[in-house]
């Protein structure tokens, strides 16, 4: 006999039924509303981690690169302030400095390891495809400076022209402060050492009349003997010595000279003799000797001074010639001033010869050395999304890295796309 449902046994399958396919799809839904969710906070944390990793290079880089690309430590702290001040999803992202200053040599950027947070390094290239190395020095603090003597003769007059000193490149808060020229210790049996002459009449001087363009001021159009800096010599005492009253001359660095921005002075007194000195040192005005980092307009300045015994018996077979300043050799050592960062840097090289050993020119060429500086931030931040918190799992990590250099021409960092990367 066939079983007839009642109409509430029909009701309450159906019922089961609906529950059943709540159960499955509202699972779906569930499941695809925490995807989307998740896949949304994902995505904002991968934005705001790159923002903050971006403003924390790009504030490291031009702690660093201000200060001349010395010590770090307190760009890497900048750093990890700025990255602090960006949150990722409401909380504060803590980076650590990844520094190490132990092994300068070996380690010149001071990092700790190569998966640190802050990697300290150069770009090696000026231009695409550019390659950030951690291991290469980076440097803003010295420019490129080339000098020359042109002096054929073996007399100890003063020529205004046999000297020139050319600021080729450097950056835009990059300054001369100095420059010192030194001759070393020779023929120690003797006791008359070659020096410079500090004599009234024989005061080193500058070349300030019109000459026309030649080969000694690279065809200068104006033709004159200098560029970009106010050369008026000291009209009160008719000389170019920072201080007229008494040698050595010598007031710790800073040019006296109201009238122009170069004023010499004297160091390092020989004995046997006086107004004889070892050191000759130009001053100019902060920020007057600058460069445009173009060889055809960057500032220059060509001047001489009276060179005496830099020959036999102290230095054989030297005849007080240009040639003797690479055979001696004349050291020379910059010291530059960075107006950003009020702080000072040098440099010292020595003249060598031209190349022709009998044409009585000898040069000495000041680079920069080392890369442009550059930093780069990273970090890899667990994600908590609402799901995922709800279940009690965190398995979502969003990882970013930024690059960012120091250009020392504007003085203002950069994010930069580095396709290379070396840390060793």
């Amino acid at each position: 006999m066939k079983r007839i449902h009642s109409n509430s046994e029909l009701h309450q399958k159906r019922r089961g039924i609906a529950i059943l396919w709540l159960i499955i799809w509202g699972s779906f839904f569930l499941t695809f509303f925490c995807v989307v969710l998740e896949i949304s906070t994902l995505w904002q944390a991968q934005v705001e981690v790159q923002n903050s990793l971006d403003a924390a290079a790009l504030a490291a880089v031009k702690e660093w690169g201000a200060s001349g690309s010395g010590s770090t430590e307190v760009p890497r702290e900048a750093g990890v302030a700025y990255a602090a001040a960006n949150p990722i999803l409401g909380s504060s992202m803590m980076l650590m400095t990844n520094y190490d200053p132990s092994d300068p040599m070996n380690n010149p950027n001071q990092n700790l390891n190569c998966t640190g947070n802050f990697i300290f390094g150069a770009l090696t290239t000026p231009t695409p495809p550019f390659t950030f190395d951690a291991g290469e020095s980076a440097a803003t603090s010295v420019g490129t400076v080339f000098m020359e003597i042109v002096k054929n003769n073996s007399g100890n007059a003063v020529g205004v022209r046999d000297i020139g000193v050319f600021f080729d490149d450097g950056g835009a808060n990059l300054s001369i402060r100095s420059i010192e020229f030194t001759i070393p210790i020779l023929g120690n049996s003797n006791p008359q050492q070659p020096y410079f002459n500090a004599t009234l009449g024989s005061e080193p001087a500058l070349s300030t009349a019109f000459e026309g363009p030649d080969a000694l001021n690279r065809n200068n159009p104006t033709g004159f003997d200098f560029r970009g800096l106010d050369v008026d010599p000291n009209l009160m005492t008719g000389n170019w010595y920072c201080d007229p009253t008494a040698p050595p001359f010598t007031l710790m660095g800073m040019n006296t000279n109201p009238d122009g921005d170069i004023c010499f002075e004297m160091d390092d007194q020989v004995p046997f003799g006086t107004n004889r000195y070892r050191t000759l040192i130009v001053n100019f005005t902060d920020g007057a000797f600058v460069s445009t980092m173009d060889p055809a307009t960057t500032d220059f300045f060509r001047f001489g001074v009276s060179m005496n015994q830099l020959n036999n018996p102290a230095l054989p077979p030297a005849n007080n010639d240009g040639e003797s300043w690479n055979l001696a050799p004349v050291s020379v050592t910059v010291t530059f001033f960075n107006s950003l960062s009020m702080t000072t840097s040098t440099a010292t090289t020595s003249f060598v010869d031209d190349g022709d050993p009998s044409n009585g020119r000898s040069i000495a060429t000041l680079s920069s050395i080392g890369g442009i500086p550059a930093v780069r931030a990273q970090a890899t931040v667990p994600v908590q999304g609402f799901c995922s918190s709800m279940f009690g799992i965190s398995f979502l990590d969003v990882t970013a890295k930024s690059t960012a250099y120091f250009d020392s021409a504007t003085g203002r960092p950069a994010l930069v796309h580095v396709e290379n990367e070396i840390c060793p």
